[in-house]
């Protein structure tokens, strides 16, 4: 008398509510943890949304502005990294839904191994699930590359600070250099200033 095997297979409602249950749960241990998901976009002053673009003419504003704008910048990079983030999780999750649906539709169908294939591709919950992958997909994929495109953004008006501030500096000593001496000084022939007579 052979031993029944015991069947610890999970129902597919069940799993599919258990790796939801994950995404979840690790979202929330994040923010336990004190790690922030930035979910809106950052304002500007005026309480518009910026969307990461930059002038063209971005050389030629003040300091104020150039400041400004890198400051908007780093909140902006913040934001898409969040994103991106928070796609890669549902990516993962949507994968392993795919993986429990494809199993259980695949193991209800009938004939050959050809036509069973067909069949769980062509059933309905299946594509649906796929569906999720590949908008998952193709959001981590754009928020990755905005982030990317965010950060050489930073370092863009990092570098036009830091040009900005040569400039300053080279200004200041070109000021001083041609500034007349104080009344009542007068040049030394090494250079230096000394009280006149």
């Amino acid at each position: 008398m052979s031993r029944k095997i015991a069947d610890y297979s999970v129902d597919l409602e069940e799993g599919l509510a258990m790796y939801d249950a994950a995404e979840e749960d690790a979202l929330e241990r994040l923010e336990r943890d004190g790690i922030k998901v930035i979910g809106e976009k950052p304002r500007r002053g005026d309480g518009t949304y910026f969307d990461g673009t930059l002038p063209p003419n971005l050389p030629s504003l003040t300091p104020s502005e150039i400041g400004d704008y890198y400051s908007m910048m780093v909140l902006w990079a913040n934001y898409v990294s969040s994103r991106a983030i928070v796609a890669k999780v549902g990516l993962g999750i949507a994968q392993e839904k795919l993986k429990l649906v494809k199993a259980k539709v695949r193991k209800a169908k009938s004939g050959t191994v050809q036509e069973r294939d067909d069949d769980t591709l062509l059933d309905s919950r299946y594509v649906a699930i796929m569906a999720d992958v590949l908008e998952l997909d193709v959001y981590y994929a754009l928020a990755a590359s905005n982030e990317a495109a965010a950060r050489r953004d930073i370092s863009f008006i990092s570098r036009i600070i830091e040009t900005k501030k040569i400039e300053f500096e080279q200004g200041r000593r070109g000021t001083s250099i041609t500034k007349p001496p104080p009344k009542g000084f007068k040049q030394s022939r090494r250079g230096r200033r000394k009280k006149g007579a």
